[in-house]
C-alpha cells in the first residue's frame, strides 16, 4: 500500500511540474522574477557598496532614468566581454546615428565611459519586471532595440512590440545547455517571445540550428557571423608606456580572463614547473571585483608577486605580475610572448581569443569552449591555437612555446591570418540594422 501510495505521488509531482513547464508564461515568469528581485538587489549591494554607485545603478533598473534624450537608437551590452565585442559597431553607428548604450555590469558601465566617453548616453538596463520595463520605455522611447548575444528578455520584448518598435537580437548565440533549459521549462514562453524580434542576427551555423530548435521563426534568422573577429581594441600609448615600466623588459606569458576554479590550480601547476619557466606570468582575472582576492591567494602561496596598480617594475625575482587595472588587456596582449585564454579550464566555456589573435600572439586554452565553439575549430584548423586538458598541459606548453620561437612566431601569425578571414561582420550587421534605424 505504502508502495502504491508513493507511486501516486511520485507520478503526481512529475505530472504537476509537466504542466508547470507547459504553462509557464509571462505572469509565471514575472512572479518568479519578483521573488528573485530582493536576491538581485543584495548581489547589487553587495559589488557597489564601496563605491557609492550602487543607488544610482538600482534607481535606474528599476526604471526611472532622467537625462536621456528620447527616440535615441537603443543597443544593450550587459558586460564588460560585450561592450568590448561591439565596440567596433558602436564606433560605426555614432557616425550617424544618436546611441544610448545599456548595461548590466559597472564594470561594462566604465567601459562605455571610458571608450566613448559623451559620445554615446549611458545607463543601466532595467529589471525585466513588467512595470520597471514599461517605466523604462517611457521614459527614454528608442527608435530601436538591439541587444547582444543571449539577451531574452519576455517582459520587454512584449513591451516593446506593443510599441511596434523594432527589436534586434545581433552576434546571437546559444549554448547547448541554455537551449536544454528553455525546452524543459518554458517552450512556450521562448517560442512567443523570439516571435516578437524583428532580426535575430547569429554568429554561424550551430546558433542557427539551435534558435531554429527553441522556435525562433525562421524568416527572422540571419546567419551574418560573429562580431568578435571585428577588433576595435588598440593599446593607448601611455598604457604602453607604462606597462613596458612595469614588466620591466621581462618576457611575458599572459593569463587572461581567468576564474577561481583556475586559479587555483594555475597556482599549484605554477608552483610546480616554476625552476623551468624563465618568465613573467602575468595574471587578469576576468573580474575586476576579484582583483584584492586573487593578490590574496597569490601572496598565500608563496609567489612572489607584484600588481600593476603599484605601477613599480617587477624584479627579477617576481613571479607573477596581477593585471588589476581596467581597460589594458589589449595591451598585455600586445607586449606578451604566449597567451592563455581563461573560462575555459572551468565550466564557464572559455573567452574571446580573437583579441590576442589581433595581436599576433600564440593562444592556449582548455577543454571547455563552448562559448566559442566555431572560433576556437576554426584556431585549431589553422594551426593557430593549441588546446590543453589541464593547468599541468598548460605550462608544459608554455615552456616548449617559449623555448621555440620560431613555432611560437608560426602560431602568431597562423592566428592573425585566421582572424583576417573572418572579417566584415560589422560591416553585414550594418546593413542588416539599416532599415530599422
Amino acid at each position: 500500500m505504502i508502495k502504491v501510495l508513493a507511486k501516486i505521488l511520485s507520478e503526481s509531482l512529475y505530472l504537476f511540474r509537466q504542466s508547470l513547464t507547459t504553462l509557464m508564461n509571462r505572469t509565471l515568469y514575472s512572479l518568479l522574477l519578483l521573488l528573485r528581485l530582493p536576491f538581485e538587489v543584495f548581489k547589487l549591494y553587495k559589488l557597489e557598496k564601496n563605491k557609492g554607485t550602487w543607488k544610482v545603478n538600482f534607481v535606474q533598473r528599476i526604471g526611472k532614468v532622467k537625462g536621456i534624450p528620447k527616440g535615441l537608437v537603443w543597443l544593450h551590452c550587459s558586460s564588460l566581454g560585450e561592450v568590448n565585442t561591439a565596440s567596433a559597431l558602436i564606433s560605426e553607428l555614432i557616425k550617424d546615428h544618436k546611441l544610448l548604450v545599456t548595461t548590466t555590469t559597472m564594470t561594462g558601465s566604465d567601459a562605455v565611459r571610458q571608450i566613448f566617453g559623451n559620445k554615446v548616453a549611458h545607463c543601466f538596463f532595467p529589471f525585466d519586471y513588467r512595470p520597471f520595463v514599461e517605466r523604462f520605455l517611457t521614459n527614454i522611447e528608442p527608435k530601436v532595440c538591439i541587444v547582444m548575444e543571449t539577451e531574452i528578455w519576455p517582459n520587454l520584448v512584449h513591451e516593446l512590440a506593443k510599441q511596434t518598435t523594432p527589436i534586434v537580437l545581433i552576434n546571437a548565440r546559444l549554448s547547448e545547455r541554455s537551449v536544454s533549459r528553455y525546452l524543459r521549462f518554458a517552450p512556450k514562453l521562448i517560442h512567443n517571445t523570439l516571435s516578437y524580434y524583428t532580426l535575430i542576427a547569429v554568429q554561424d551555423k550551430i546558433a542557427y540550428k539551435r534558435f531554429l530548435s527553441i522556435g525562433a521563426p525562421k524568416d527572422s534568422l540571419y546567419l551574418a557571423g560573429n562580431i568578435k573577429y571585428t577588433i576595435n581594441q588598440v593599446p593607448s600609448q601611455n598604457s604602453v608606456n607604462e606597462i613596458k615600466n612595469v614588466i620591466n623588459g621581462r618576457t611575458t606569458v599572459v593569463l587572461a580572463s581567468t576564474h577561481p576554479k583556475e586559479e587555483l590550480e594555475i597556482i599549484t601547476s605554477l608552483n610546480k614547473y616554476q625552476d623551468q619557466l624563465n618568465a613573467l606570468i602575468v595574471i587578469v582575472p576576468r573580474k575586476p571585483e576579484r582583483f584584492d582576492e586573487v593578490y590574496a591567494r597569490l601572496s598565500k602561496s608563496g609567489l612572489i608577486v607584484n600588481r600593476r596598480s603599484f605601477n613599480q617594475p617587477c624584479l627579477d625575482e617576481t613571479q607573477v605580475l596581477l593585471g588589476d587595472s581596467m581597460g589594458e588587456l589589449s595591451t598585455y596582449f600586445a607586449e606578451s610572448s604566449v597567451a592563455f585564454i581563461g573560462g575555459s579550464l572551468d565550466s564557464t566555456g572559455g573567452h574571446n581569443m580573437l583579441e590576442a589573435a589581433e595581436h599576433s600572439k600564440p593562444i592556449i586554452f582548455g577543454p571547455n569552449v563552448a562559448n566559442f565553439t566555431e572560433v576556437s575549430q576554426s584556431l585549431l584548423d589553422d594551426d593557430a591555437a593549441i588546446q590543453v586538458r589541464n593547468t599541468n598541459q598548460l605550462f608544459e606548453q608554455i615552456i616548449d612555446l617559449l623555448a621555440n620561437e620560431k613555432r611560437r612566431n608560426q602560431l602568431g601569425e597562423n592566428a592573425y591570418k585566421n582572424l583576417q578571414k573572418y572579417r566584415g561582420t560589422a560591416n553585414k550587421l550594418l546593413e542588416l540594422l539599416e532599415p530599422h534605424l
